[in-house]
């Protein structure tokens, strides 16, 4: 930690000093302030940041947006599986089946996602 109340973690977020907040570790991350500040409300239990262009120190109002704690997961995961085989089908939205074939749904649910998950 340093003087100036402020530091980068080594995961690319931005933590300012908030004793108040943050208790018992004193740092809080600036984009929940930022989100805060934006929405006029703090943030609730179930809810998140989320930096819309996936840079983690772009703590701009613009760049935050809040979601719920299962939106922000199915996102990531959604992104994830599209980053791992690419954008595939007529939709662009890179979904295929556990078995790697192109898949009518835009979205992997159930089972399928279960197995997609721990194929490699």
């Amino acid at each position: 930690m340093n003087n100036n109340k402020q530091f980068k973690s080594s995961d690319g977020y931005v933590y300012v000093y908030d004793p108040i907040r943050a208790y018992p570790l004193s740092y809080i991350k600036q984009a929940i302030i930022v989100l805060e500040q934006k929405i006029g409300r703090r943030l609730q239990s179930h809810e998140v940041s989320h930096h819309i262009n996936h840079i983690r120190d772009d703590d701009s109002p613009k760049n935050l947006e809040v979601l719920s704690i299962s939106e922000h997961s199915r996102l990531h995961m959604k992104e994830m599986l599209v980053k791992r085989w690419g954008q595939s089908n007529s939709n662009g939205d890179g979904s295929r089946s556990a078995h790697g074939k192109q898949s009518n749904n835009s979205v992997l649910t159930g089972r399928w996602l279960a197995l997609a998950l721990v194929r490699k």
